[in-house]
């Protein structure tokens, strides 16, 4: 037959798993979390002298014909909502 303090022991040593349950699980979310932080960021100082040398040798116009090709990009996308309303069209 269990005793007050039997249950008592059991409760605490329950709690006490359980909170180390969701200590690794956030453990473990940090450590994914500072993986993919830590690649990507190699990543970008991997890559970044080379697309640096590249911008600077390109012509004088192609970065403003990028520009204003994402501007007009950008513009088209923002739009899409209210041609589907000129249109009719039904969005699920």
């Amino acid at each position: 037959m269990t005793t007050g303090n039997d249950l008592v022991h059991l409760v605490v040593l329950a709690q006490i798993f359980c909170h180390t349950l969701v200590e690794t699980h956030r453990v473990l979310f940090g450590l994914k979390l500072g993986l993919a932080a830590g690649t990507v960021s190699a990543m970008i100082g991997l890559f970044s002298p080379t697309v640096e040398w590249w911008i600077e040798n390109l012509p004088e116009r192609r970065p403003g014909v990028i520009g204003v090709g994402l501007i007009l990009v950008g513009m088209l996308f923002q739009s899409v909502q209210y041609w589907l309303i000129v249109f009719d069209m039904p969005v699920h």
